[in-house]
């Protein structure tokens, strides 16, 4: 199904994957995603949409923790001055840490989409942080996309695939049809976060993306 292909690949966008900006961040973050508006010829892909998630930063590092029923439990590290990622996923007991690097695959996509942000004049306030609002713009293959994005200069982006946004982002409203998904944040915590977190768990098999990708070509 072409939407929710669409809508699976902004929801990994916003939940898994988090160029310094200005500002340094040291904490935690607490974030929902929902369906705010579903078919209801699709109400049983939901869950599927759905998630809470924490995001732990220090510096150019971030971590992301989040479940979705379709993938299971995802942990995903960050650190955007190598550009490296580490994406661990335990799905049905298979522990697997992925390693690629988002500056390469960024590189690699120039060739087929494009992206720019628009920053507008709206602000508002979210989880106690001043937001700016902004449009992103995605175009793939012909097709636009455009989304509705809040974001603070007062915490750095460290969503490495849309370095264009000069802050966190905060909110972040994706529209296809009639099917609205919201991205927020619900709450902010300044606090220690241990450097141990950066490190992949233990019981995860670490392998490249290359070789991941020819595991599953081979069950084919």
């Amino acid at each position: 199904m072409k939407i929710f292909s669409k809508l699976f690949t902004i929801a990994m966008v916003i939940c898994c994957a988090f160029s310094p900006a200005n500002a340094q961040f040291e904490g935690k973050m607490i974030v929902k995603v929902e369906a705010v508006s579903i078919p209801e010829e699709l109400e049983s892909l939901r869950s599927m949409m759905e998630s809470q998630t924490t995001i732990y930063t220090k510096g150019s590092k971030s971590r992301t923790e989040s479940f979705m029923e379709m993938i299971g439990t995802s942990i995903t590290i960050t650190d955007t001055l190598t550009g490296k990622v580490i994406t661990c996923s335990d799905t049905y007991g298979e522990k697997l840490a992925i390693e690629s690097n988002f500056k390469a695959d960024l590189e690699a996509s120039k060739a087929y989409t494009q992206t720019s942000f628009k920053k507008l004049n709206d602000t508002k306030t979210i989880a106690g942080y001043k937001c700016n609002k902004g449009i992103y713009t995605i175009i793939e293959e012909g097709q636009k996309q455009e989304l509705e994005v809040w974001y603070t200069s007062d915490i750095a982006n460290t969503q490495g695939e849309m370095i264009e946004i000069p802050g966190m982002i905060m909110e972040m409203i994706f529209k296809e049809g009639d099917i609205i998904i919201k991205y927020h944040v619900l709450e902010v915590f300044k606090e220690k976060v241990s450097s141990n977190l950066f490190e992949i768990p233990e019981g995860y098999k670490l392998m490249s993306e290359e070789e991941f990708n020819k595991m599953y070509e081979g069950e084919d």
